[in-house]
């Protein structure tokens, strides 16, 4: 799914669309939704974590928006005032109305929750860092004030209201009421500093998170439920009251339970359109109608029927993107963090068929000259050749293949992988495998005109020739070669792991020149660089992507039109496309846009 997603302007969903002149996005708007709310229209907001992206989806009219919003939020809480302006807090803060979009840069320190109040005014807690203390603050009218109660003495983690107006702000080890204007303090240690609370149409408190649920009368704490009283599962973090007066509770990995008052019941991939059971967030809707973001999807419950929005053969399978390659038929191959593998073939996404397992990051992608497809893992190494094999060790006796972190296939088709524990090679019909002398981390592999192979490790480079350590370059022991590409005259780039790192271009073994944030690099720390047909060099970072002519370096962050400024991997299309993968999904950089 390709969207259009302009500076704080909206546009619908459509077949194709940039982020900038230069990139196009592509991300499943549906999936990984961290916060989200429902507005006085019935209407669903989500917030990503740790992007821009504000989504708004009318699921009467099947439509969905998208929005950009002017930073980017790490956990961000989301939150709809009395006048439907949509709040995201992540440290600062962000209002989106119809009058446009409004930043508001409040004390430094990491932002905890947020909540809007029947009287209009909305309530964040904060931590302010330099003075390592936790507030209190509230927005009323045009700007906001410090509201702490008496004796706060650790930051707020969940914050809640009444319909009548009664608020309630819970710490650690305490619980407060503000209630007409006055403050009281419930003494209350609480297992996990991060539960989340809700008001129940009889005036109880409940409070989810950890173990159970947990009820509480003016205060005081009378109950807990557990799964032995009917939850799902034993982590619930997530909680809402419907209009039916139904108290639904989602779980971090096991579903949805829902108590009417008297009896619990549960909700599973398994009976309902849950399209996963890793529970992000719920939003109850006026008119009656209970959403539940996911992982995988985002579903309605209404009036009894359930229904599922994903998107699935529109879109990624997963917006948190580790790897990406492309094979000579220009087919997009692309890794995430929780072990799934699709590719697009330009027109829909598909996935291969991975067998399911405990979540394993895909580090790595290469192709084979007989079509197979080697996959590196966080568990093991895996080809791909209509079924999916796994590659516990390189042979009987080889090296472990666990945290296989690069993979790379020569113009032999021989097999190169960094694991954890060395380097193995295989060339279709036995394995070879060097034990490491590295710390276990990850690395980069490439081979360059001379028929040598570049392995980058934290604790230098070694350079393989003729299934041997042809040479050993530990000036780079310091540094975490961790990055490392071949260009077209041969030379090899090497991106570096430290702060004082960034690029280095070697020459015959010997660096020829160094690229920092002085030359124009967003950030020292690289991530990942590859170069295209015209001899560019790419460089991802944390921080932004950079682009080398061979002249002058380049760059774009999340103010010039990145979705995200995280680039974890790149990969050059046969036609000169340039793809990135991010935790906000993928970018392309098409060929001839410049």
């Amino acid at each position: 799914m390709r969207l259009n997603l302009c500076l704080v302007l909206v546009v619908a969903l459509l077949p194709l669309a940039v982020f900038s002149d230069e990139f196009s996005g592509y991300f499943n708007p549906y999936l990984e939704a961290a916060s989200a709310e429902v507005d006085s229209r019935g209407i669903v907001w989500w917030v990503h974590n740790n992007t821009s992206n504000l989504v708004m989806f009318d699921a009467s009219q099947r439509d969905l928006q998208v929005y950009r919003l002017p930073r980017r939020y790490w956990q961000p809480s989301l939150a709809i005032d009395t006048s439907d302006a949509v709040w995201v807090y992540g440290g600062d803060a962000c209002r989106f109305s119809q009058s446009g979009v409004h930043i508001f840069d409040l004390p430094n320190g990491p932002g905890s929750a947020l909540a809007a109040a029947p009287d209009g005014s909305v309530w964040a807690a904060k931590l302010i860092v330099f003075e390592q203390r936790p507030v209190l603050i509230r927005f009323e009218g045009d700007s906001w004030e410090e509201v702490s109660p008496p004796g706060l003495s650790s930051t707020v983690g969940g914050l809640c209201f009444a319909p009548d107006g009664t608020g309630w702000f819970r710490t650690r080890y305490a619980l407060f009421r503000l209630r007409d204007g006055e403050w009281t303090k419930f003494d209350y240690e609480f297992p996990t500093p991060s539960w989340e609370m809700a008001v129940v149409p009889w005036g109880d408190l409940w409070v989810c998170g950890g173990v159970g649920v947990l009820v509480f009368k003016e205060g005081q704490f009378v109950r807990q439920y557990t799964k032995d009283d009917g939850l799902v599962g034993t982590s619930p973090e997530r909680i809402a009251v419907d209009t039916q007066n139904r108290v639904w509770v989602g779980d971090r990995y096991s579903g949805v339970s829902m108590f009417d008052g008297h009896s619990w019941s549960t909700f599973t991939t398994l009976n309902s359109a849950l399209p996963d059971n890793s529970i992000l967030d719920i939003a109850a809707s006026p008119d009656g109608s209970v959403y539940f973001t996911t992982r995988s999807g985002i579903a309605r419950f209404n009036n009894g029927i359930w229904n599922c929005f994903s998107a699935t053969e529109e879109a990624p399978l997963s917006n948190d993107v580790y790897s990406v390659a492309v094979d000579q038929r220009c087919r997009l191959f692309y890794g995430t963090r929780y072990g799934q593998i699709g590719y697009y073939d330009g027109v829909r996404w598909r996935a291969l068929d991975n067998p399911p397992g405990s979540l394993t990051t895909i580090w790595d992608i290469d192709f084979a000259p007989d079509g197979s497809i080697w996959i590196g893992t966080s568990n093991y190494l895996k080809r791909w050749s209509g079924t999916m094999r796994s590659y516990l060790r390189a042979g009987p006796d080889g090296i472990g293949l666990d945290n296989s972190y690069a993979v790379y296939v020569d113009t032999s088709g021989t097999v190169w992988v960094l694991a954890s524990t060395g380097v193995a090679r295989y060339d279709g019909a036995s394995w070879r495998s060097w034990s490491c002398w590295w710390k276990a981390s990850r690395g980069g592999i490439t081979g360059d005109p001379e028929g040598r192979i570049w392995v980058g490790t934290e604790e230098g480079i070694a350079v393989f020739h003729d299934d041997k350590v042809d040479d050993w370059l530990p000036q780079y022991k310091d540094e975490g070669s961790l990055a490392i590409t071949c260009d077209q005259d041969g030379c090899i780039w090497v991106g570096f792991r430290v702060s004082r790192g960034g690029v280095a271009q070697l020459r015959d073994k010997e660096e020829v020149a160094r690229y920092t944030t002085d030359d124009g690099l967003p950030s020292n720390w690289i991530n990942c660089i590859a170069c295209d047909d015209a001899n560019n060099i790419w460089v991802g970072t944390n921080d932004g992507l950079a682009f080398f002519d061979g002249t002058e370096w380049t760059s774009w962050d999340i103010d010039s039109g990145l979705p995200v400024n995280e680039i974890r991997d790149i990969a050059i299309a046969p036609n000169g496309d340039v793809w990135f993968a991010t935790p906000a999904g993928l970018l392309c950089h098409e060929s001839g846009v410049s």
